[in-house]
């Protein structure tokens, strides 16, 4: 198996960190494990000589395939529960309130897709209980394309769904033959899947009432993480609400939000910040 040297492992770190934002520098495991193989595979033969293929052309395919392979991707329905909770009980009523008829949400870090098919159970459940004018649509991106295919694709192991409440697991998902579980056709309707690179500026991006950015700012850099911040300021819109991870917090950025209780942020009114 080829071995990753020193020189050429902060070469992958700051490749990284200057084009998406992450901080590797505790990951030499992480990067030798799940690129070791796939190198060889492809016929290159050192670490130097796929990086040199990788880092010249930041935006081709093997750099495409290097993030794939080196980004993380751990998630789960219903993960951090509160968040949905906060959603449903005090978000959407305020934002209802307000005189919203369309909600917007963005997941900017949708993984596999149980961020997104979470959200929208709530929501198609709660809108139809007690606010059947209300209508709402998702954005769910990734910067991995592998896993934008099987969150688009809605499918699960048996295990996956076992964190979906009972009664949204008889609502919302379908035995298939082959003893997985898919999303029903009218969730995944109202989800759709772009891959954006939350280091670089937004494009394509709508203006969203509720903003899922959970445990991605953990792997950032300070600097990384407080430009973040700034960009996503500039999609949520007035009245919106900013969901991050439980570990995450943007106590250097606090005039953009403010704290309403553990991982939920409201957005501020006219900081005159510059995207």
């Amino acid at each position: 198996m080829l071995v990753l040297n020193d020189h050429e492992f902060l070469r992958a770190v700051d490749f990284v960190r200057n084009h998406y934002g992450i901080n590797l520098e505790k990951k030499y495991a992480l990067v030798q494990a799940r690129l070791a193989l796939d190198i060889e595979h492809k016929g290159y033969p050192s670490f130097r000589k796929y990086f040199d293929e990788v880092f010249s052309n930041p935006h081709g395919v093997e750099a495409q395939s290097m993030i794939d392979k080196i980004s993380t991707n751990h998630t789960f329905f219903f993960r951090e529960n509160f968040c949905f909770e906060h959603m449903r009980d005090a978000a959407v009523p305020a934002l209802v309130d307000s005189g919203v008829k369309h909600l917007s949400i963005w997941s900017a870090a949708a993984s596999t897709g149980q961020e997104c098919y979470s959200i929208a159970m709530v929501l198609d459940d709660l809108l139809e209980d007690r606010y059947s004018g209300v209508s709402f649509s998702i954005l769910g991106t990734d910067i991995n394309t592998e896993v934008l295919r099987r969150a688009a694709a809605g499918v699960y192991t048996r295990a996956e769904i076992q964190k979906i409440p009972p009664h949204f697991q008889k609502r919302y998902c379908r035995r298939r033959q082959d003893g997985d579980y898919e999303i029903v056709p009218k969730l995944r309707s109202l989800v759709s899947w772009r891959r954006i690179n939350l280091a670089e500026p937004f494009k394509g991006v709508f203006r969203c009432h509720l903003l899922f950015c959970r445990n991605v700012m953990i792997y950032f850099d300070a600097e990384a993480k407080a430009a973040l911040v700034r960009r996503l300021y500039h999609v949520v819109a007035d009245g919106g609400y900013l969901y991050l991870g439980s570990a995450e917090t943007i106590d250097r950025e606090r005039k953009y939000f403010t704290y309403v209780s553990p991982s939920v942020f409201s957005r501020n009114r006219g900081t005159g910040c510059e995207r």
